[in-house]
């Protein structure tokens, strides 16, 4: 070769492997990438989670029939009943205001937009408590769920929040549907099926090529005794029949024949193994019903990770002699593989359906949630608080949570208070919060110190009681008002509660009378100022308790027994609750 033509090849040589080393290296960028957002998706996961866990308020979901769905421990708490209890009650079941019919239609009325309400709830121990619930309802895996945040307001009647959740495609089974016809095919067996752990039993989960008679029969592995009752081992643990259940169940010897190393059975004639074999060789009492269907090659191959039975694969054909040691190992790396692709499906499903669903009843919560560092910087909010601040939420995630606040003149010693304040330790208190167009508004915060990853963080749900300080204004001033009123008439006031007890009299009252408060408190109102005519004064009393307003004119006495004509007017009142 020339020397030119040489050195044009080793040029070349050389920028293709230049090309090969750098296809190398975006292609370990590339997995650390994905580790990396595998990564975020559990850690945001396990944060939601603790949003639901750590929040001091009770959380109930409720499908749309009012069943419990989920309940946080807050939530069981509030009603007296062991966290593990929560899902055999309905909603029925601690509502104590509305008729069930009330309920019913309630639930299923409730919709994205939410509800807020007060009621009251029945304890476990038959005890009614006041509560405020908010309530929104999402679409998670096709199916209504309501979601409810319960604040108990015996003391307190304001509560804001609430959660709800997604709706997401599972393709599990279309992906086993496609392994059982591939390894079919590959196979060339009359038939294959996976089985699938469900609760104690392994029903078969996907198939190919099995009748249906065959399927009926055979797709539960738990032995019955005559009365059809689960036969349950010293453990209690249902007993697992035939030969599937010895290779779930790892009940084989690998010193015979048809099992392998691995705890795999297969033959290639069932009529020779059960003539030759007994039950004790066959670890326990076979059906034989593969036999009876025709089937004299069968193969079954663990689908095991770790020390978990995720079930098995199965093989059977009417022909003799389909098998072999090397197809069989191919099996058993199938199965390896396939339990170990299964493993991460279910967990990578299961942790998107988690992160999915908490996010959505996060996001759906009408309170602002939440969640900064020791220094207020804002790591995560939720809907609620976009909607309330006027600001995005990427704008939020920039900011510090005392950017919110419109005096920032203790921002030194609340992150002080922060640095020792105890996990765990909640902590409700009132204060004022600034939106991006500047409006200042009253909020009520109900906070705690959360501990997740080994770092301490603040978790706050935040709510808007405008409404609730314009009430208790309101309130305040009806109140001067009435006092007002009580203490410059003319007119002579007394009230009384419920067992005719004198609670509080006027200055007039007094002029007429001659009576001093602390004189006539806590007596009976009848025997005071009628001794003579009680059953008058006491029927007119019963009345005023039923809610009836009355005008008489009767005779009365005063304290010195003068006895004068008087005009009563009498109505039920309430007084502080």
């Amino acid at each position: 070769m020339p020397m030119a033509e040489e050195s044009e090849t080793c040029r070349e040589l050389i920028e293709e492997t230049d090309l090969l080393k750098e296809r190398i290296r975006e292609l370990e960028a590339s997995e650390v990438e994905r580790r990396r957002a595998e990564e975020c998706l559990a850690d945001e996961a396990a944060r939601w989670r603790i949003l639901m866990e750590q929040s001091r308020d009770g959380i109930v979901i409720l499908d749309q029939d009012g069943q419990v769905y989920e309940s946080n421990r807050k939530f069981a708490d509030m009603l007296g009943y062991p966290l593990e209890s929560m899902g055999q009650l309905n909603v029925i079941d601690w509502e104590f205001l509305y008729p069930p019919g009330q309920v019913m239609e309630m639930a299923r009325s409730v919709d994205e937009k939410g509800d807020h309400f007060e009621t009251r709830h029945r304890r476990r121990d038959g005890s009614i408590y006041d509560v405020e619930i908010s309530a929104n309802a999402a679409w998670f895996d096709g199916q209504k769920l309501i979601f409810c945040v319960c604040r108990d307001i015996t003391e307190r009647k304001i509560l804001l929040e609430l959660l709800s959740r997604l709706n997401q495609k599972n393709d599990l089974r279309e992906l086993l549907k496609q392994v059982t016809e591939l390894m079919r095919g590959w196979s060339g067996c009359d038939a294959v099926g996976i089985r699938l752990q469900e609760g104690h039993d392994f029903p078969y989960f996907e198939t190919q090529g099995f009748p249906p008679e065959f399927l009926l029969k055979e797709n539960s592995l738990c032995a019955v005794d005559i009365h059809g009752e689960l036969v349950r081992d010293t453990h209690g643990s249902p007993v697992l029949e035939c030969m599937c259940g010895n290779v779930i169940c790892g009940r084989f010897d690998p010193d015979l024949p048809f099992f392998t190393e691995k705890g795999s059975f297969w033959t290639n004639s069932t009529s020779d193994l059960l003539a030759s074999s007994t039950e004790a060789d066959r670890q326990a009492r076979t059906r034989n019903r593969c036999n009876g269907e025709g089937y004299q090659s069968v193969a079954l191959i663990p689908l095991r990770h770790g020390d978990h039975n995720l079930g098995l694969l199965q093989f059977n054909d009417h022909r003799p002699n389909r098998f072999n040691d090397a197809k069989i190992v191919l099996f058993e790396n199938l199965a390896a593989n396939l339990a170990i692709g299964l493993v991460q499906r279910r967990t990578a499903e299961a942790l998107s359906k988690s992160e999915q669903k908490y996010r959505t009843l996060v996001d759906q919560s009408v309170s602002e949630i939440y969640l900064h560092d020791l220094e207020g910087t804002i790591l995560e909010v939720n809907q609620a608080s976009v909607n309330s601040t006027g600001y995005s939420k990427d704008e939020l995630l920039r900011m510090n949570i005392f950017d919110l606040h419109p005096d920032q003149l203790y921002c030194d010693e609340i992150l002080s208070q922060w640095r020792t304040w105890p996990v765990g330790k909640p902590l409700t208190f009132e204060t004022h919060h600034k939106s991006k167009s500047g409006r200042i508004f009253p909020v009520e915060i109900k906070a705690s110190k959360v501990r997740m990853d080994q770092n301490e963080y603040i978790l706050a749900f935040v709510d808007d009681i405008t409404e609730r300080k314009r009430v208790e204004k309101e309130f305040i001033n009806q109140k001067i008002h009435f006092e007002s009123l009580f203490t410059n008439t003319n007119d002579a006031i007394v009230f009384a509660d419920v067992e005719y007890k004198i609670i509080n009299i006027n200055e007039q009252f007094t002029r007429l009378f001659g009576y001093r408060l602390d004189e006539i408190k806590g007596r009976n109102i009848n025997e005071v100022f009628d001794p003579h005519g009680m059953a008058e004064g006491n029927y007119a009393s019963q009345r005023i308790l039923s809610g009836e307003k009355i005008e008489m004119e009767a005779v009365r006495h005063r304290k010195n027994g003068d006895a004068i004509d008087v005009l009563i007017k009498g109505a039920p009142v309430l007084i502080e609750g």
